[in-house]
């Protein structure tokens, strides 16, 4: 069965998947053979598409099939990743991994990484790519930074995470970075959203951090990283460079003269757009 969310009949509750886009495909989750068709069917049918479609997939799926075909520790098989899921509502969320997808990630984590290579703080350093839950919720990053010696209470959660999404989907973005950096869920300090546009050359790189005082996310800055113009392959980039302070990365206070913040500057996102451009054709 596919329904669209558009159907008032199949709508997604007050959770952080209520924010997806409305072309997002859903389906009843009938066992694994049936899952891994729909989602390569799915998959087709985005990057066959000329127009901006969700990239998103919905399951209904009961909370004992979610456990035991997904969430169970043991599971070893790839094939079986998710975005997010919700065991109240027996949701579970999809996302199509693309070429440019994974190109933006590989691309972002690699610049992060060669700046703590020389601060020689690799060895302090882990990556997150596994589930964070949340009373009923849960959510993976598409990538994820923190010390691999955890402050008590924080549980093993990144303090900076990464998403990665198409054009169309900015208010899932949005709603992302509030589930990572929500004191009661994923308890992030910095969460980084990228919009690859699919039409045309464009990124938007957002960060947010937490408003204690609002007690909701707050956009503090916002990059835009294009090409065209009257050169055609003219790159600009507006309101570089991104800072990631180091502090907030590691949870504890710069502590020796290589220790610096983490800072991407404008030649730096260029390289990144590029190298995503590179795989869009663009």
């Amino acid at each position: 069965m596919t329904e669209s969310r558009s159907n008032p009949e199949h709508h997604v509750g007050r959770s952080f998947l209520r924010d997806l886009p409305l072309s997002t495909r859903r389906h009843r989750y009938q066992g694994k053979e049936h899952f891994l068709r729909t989602r390569d069917l799915e998959s087709d049918r985005f990057q066959s598409s000329e127009h901006d479609t969700s990239e998103y997939i919905l399951f209904d799926i009961d909370a004992d099939t979610l456990e035991r075909d997904f969430l169970d520790p043991d599971i070893e098989d790839d094939s079986f990743t998710f975005d997010s899921f919700n065991t109240e509502e027996n949701l579970l969320l999809i996302k199509i991994r693309t070429q440019e997808h994974a190109e933006a990630i590989q691309e972002f984590g690699y610049t992060i990484m060669r700046q703590l290579d020389g601060m020689r703080l690799r060895e302090v350093i882990q990556k997150f790519s596994t589930k964070v839950e949340a009373d009923s919720q849960g959510k993976v990053p598409d990538n994820g930074w923190g010390p691999k010696r955890l402050n008590s209470g924080r549980g093993r959660r990144p303090t900076i995470v990464l998403e990665v999404a198409g054009s169309e989907s900015q208010p899932k973005l949005e709603a992302d970075a509030t589930f990572w950096l929500d004191p009661e869920r994923g308890k992030a300090n910095i969460a980084l959203t990228l919009k690859l546009n699919r039409k045309r050359a464009q990124i938007t790189l957002d960060k947010y951090e937490w408003d204690k005082a609002n007690g909701r996310i707050n956009r503090v800055q916002r990059i835009e990283i294009t090409r065209g113009g009257e050169k055609k392959r003219e790159v600009t980039v507006s309101s570089a460079p991104l800072i990631i302070p180091l502090e907030q990365l590691l949870e504890r206070p710069i502590s020796s003269p290589v220790e610096n913040d983490i800072i991407i500057d404008a030649e730096e996102l260029k390289t990144i757009a590029r190298s995503i451009w590179n795989v869009q054709r663009k």
